[in-house]
């Protein structure tokens, strides 16, 4: 856990720059420490929500710290992974692209992380990066809490085969899904998930992400898009998986992609009469996750979730 002293807020001029930092007294003498950074990394981030609600939660639990955006171009990854054994960074999350694609670049990783070859949060501690990922925790979190939905028995399909993808399919397996089909543009990939996947407890599948082999299936019990379909700003804004015949009533659709709010998946889900569960629950608490190991405080989720919403409807980010 990170101790905190009492300390005095004061802002320093130097040039045209302005740099915020606590003023301790020791022996007598003047220290002056600045502010810790916190961030995100990733490709492209306009969509991000994330530096909102974050500093709004640490804000609210007096945490000196800044969280900003770092985008990030894969071709500048391992740029960026130096950069963050800065002192004054405490970490950052990382998104798409970069969940597998950094771990080379980390000196260690979590039990989770290691198990699901994927990262969503680094911790630099005295220069050492260290990877976890809690989108599992927070994907899961989001179904039973938000969704209501029991996975004990169920039948889902993925859209996808990167880290949120094996995140989700692990969580799903463990938490003892009965049957999942992972659907990906590589059948190569799909089919390397499925595999991985396949040491649990479900039968696990994967296929191409066609026309022809969703026709094949039919509805499950659950479908997650793991994928950018329909982000804003990326560049499948608008766009939609070819989905129709896998939906029924009884299928809960549910869509990592949280901005916008309303997504094109979602909203075609629910014209032919599925339930529905964007993602920005699963964004609060995964992100609260992070929020814990890298502050050592629980989380304001409430404050992190009105601030959420509050930036959706205003589009401040």
């Amino acid at each position: 856990m990170l101790m905190q002293r009492r300390s005095y807020s004061k802002d320093i001029l130097i040039g045209k720059k302005t740099f915020s930092h606590r003023t301790k007294i020791v022996n007598g003498s003047i220290r002056k420490k600045m502010t810790k950074k916190l961030g995100i990394i990733g490709y492209p981030l306009g969509h991000s929500l994330s530096p909102l609600f974050q500093q709004a939660g640490l804000d609210a639990i007096g945490f000196d710290a800044k969280y900003n955006m770092w985008p990030t171009p894969p071709d500048q990854l391992k740029n960026r992974l130096t950069t963050l054994r800065d002192p004054n960074i405490l970490g950052v999350n990382v998104t798409v692209p970069h969940k597998e694609a950094v771990i080379p670049y980390l000196d260690a990783l979590d039990s989770t992380a290691e198990q699901l070859q994927a990262v969503n949060t680094i911790v630099n501690a005295n220069g050492k990066l260290t990877g976890f990922n809690t989108d599992m925790f927070g994907f899961l979190n989001a179904l039973e809490i938000d969704g209501q939905f029991d996975v004990q028995g169920k039948s889902a399909i993925i859209i996808g085969a990167g880290g949120s993808a094996r995140a989700i399919t692990t969580g799903l397996s463990l938490k003892g899904a009965s049957s999942i089909t992972i659907l990906n543009r590589s059948l190569v990939r799909s089919q390397s998930l499925a595999k991985e996947i396949a040491e649990y407890k479900a039968v696990v599948t994967g296929d191409e992400l066609t026309t022809d082999s969703i026709k094949r299936l039919s509805p499950p019990d659950l479908l997650v898009n793991c994928t950018p379909f329909g982000m804003t700003g990326g560049d499948l804004e608008g766009a939609i998986p070819p989905i129709d015949s896998l939906l029924s009533p009884s299928t809960l659709v549910t869509d990592l992609v949280y901005n916008p709010s309303d997504t094109p998946l979602l909203r075609r889900a629910a014209e032919l009469g599925a339930k529905t569960l964007g993602g920005l629950p699963m964004l609060i608490y995964q992100g609260a996750a992070s929020f814990k190991i890298w502050t050592g405080k629980d989380a304001p989720i409430k404050t992190m979730l009105d601030t959420a919403l509050k930036g959706l409807k205003q589009e401040v980010f």
